[in-house]
């Protein structure tokens, strides 16, 4: 296998292994979870994580998997 081969199944791996993590943190949270503000003034989970989907869309279409799925999100999550 070549060496450029192995670096992309690294970061590919490595991007599977953190989307997981994020599943299963977001999974154990709660409506009322999701509604709770990260800090006093600041964004709430649910925000967090419909910009970590929006920007997770973003690097599918970058890196030529595939057209986004949810273009929605972007203007709601990543520009405003």
């Amino acid at each position: 296998m070549e060496q450029s081969q192995i670096l992309v199944d690294m970061a590919l791996k490595a991007w599977n292994q953190q989307i997981a993590r994020a599943e299963k943190f977001f999974d154990a949270q709660t409506d009322e979870d999701l509604q709770k503000e990260i800090a006093p003034g600041k964004n709430r989970l649910s925000y967090l994580l419909g910009h970590l989907v929006s920007s997770n869309d973003s690097m599918m279409t970058l890196f030529g998997f595939g057209p986004k799925i949810m273009p929605a999100y972007e203007d709601i999550f990543s520009k405003n």
